[in-house]
């Protein structure tokens, strides 16, 4: 059986998910060619936007980095000044990338736990009437690619390339990641078949509700506060005991089936986990209880 990834990914899915990718297609057939357009047109639908209102879907192989890349390597003019707000690793990498590129970055840094002021953004913008793009980590990546032409740095990730070619014939421009997209395809029919978004995310909620719960009675002790956190993925602090060793708890974990994650914070020992994926409000109940069972195997006491 497999381990249960309370990760922010990868991520558990359905066996239907994973069958999808026993199939063989070539790149070009129109059977996948029609698989991509497919995709396009649900995640669309999905968002609840249409072509008609300016918005499109690309789909670009590679991780949620090579995503990001591609955006800052294609959106940004050559004389373009980006205005980055960076509370975190992953904004951390954005400003690498941005170095890479050459591209000239202004960076408001804050800690993990800090909201990042609007105003401070306000005053930055009108200090400076340079900066043509402002980039934060989120929840999701706006861009608007009309805009776009000739700026890419890059071949394979060049953002506007990719969509012109897969608006044009939903080809990708190089070789795509065939078994990736066909179980990508049925993942979206089984978000449907859930009731879509919305029940999705009361799932996730639930299992949110019930790892707060269980931790809490525990004593463990998130980082971040209730009116910040979300519930996707939340970070614990380690536990203030000389018995405790990450390393060993996290094998001990996942010497019962449950894998979780390490924290990437600058200045704060944590790990995290997460609600998301194939996870279910009883997966959430086996791990606190493994948890309980390691924490007492450890002798780690609160």
């Amino acid at each position: 059986m497999d381990n249960k990834l309370f990760t922010p990914g990868p991520l558990n899915t359905k066996l239907s998910v994973k069958e999808a990718m026993l199939h063989d297609m070539g790149s070009r057939d129109k059977e996948f060619l029609e698989v991509v357009k497919e995709i396009r047109d649900e995640l669309l639908e999905i968002a609840g936007v249409t072509r008609e209102e300016g918005y499109d879907a690309v789909l670009m192989q590679g991780s949620g980095t090579f995503g990001v890349e591609s955006v800052i390597s294609t959106a940004l003019p050559p004389n373009g000044h980006l205005l980055l707000l960076s509370n975190g690793a992953y904004g951390d990498r954005i400003r690498q990338m941005a170095e890479i590129y050459g591209i000239k970055t202004s960076t408001l840094s804050y800690l993990e736990n800090i909201v990042p002021p609007a105003q401070d953004v306000k005053l930055a913008l009108k200090t400076d009437e340079t900066i043509t793009h402002v980039a934060i980590v989120h929840c999701e990546t706006t861009n608007t690619l009309e805009a776009c032409y000739g700026n890419a740095r890059t071949i394979s990730l060049n953002l506007y390339g990719q969509w012109i070619d897969i608006k044009k014939n939903n080809q990708f421009r190089f070789t795509p990641p065939i078994q990736s997209v066909l179980a990508f395809r049925k993942a979206i029919e089984e978000l449907k078949a859930e009731g879509g978004i919305e029940k999705r995310s009361e799932r996730y909620q639930q299992n949110y509700r019930r790892l707060i719960e269980g931790t809490e009675v525990l004593g463990l002790k998130t980082y971040l506060d209730k009116k910040d956190q979300g519930y996707i993925i939340t970070s614990f602090l380690f536990p203030e005991h000389p018995n405790f060793d990450f390393t060993l708890f996290y094998e001990k974990l996942h010497q019962r089936g449950h894998v979780i994650y390490q924290g990437k914070l600058s200045d704060t020992n944590c790990f995290r986990i997460g609600n998301i994926g194939q996870l279910y409000v009883e997966d959430i109940d086996r791990l606190l209880l493994a948890i309980q069972d390691v924490l007492t195997e450890m002798e780690v006491t609160f």
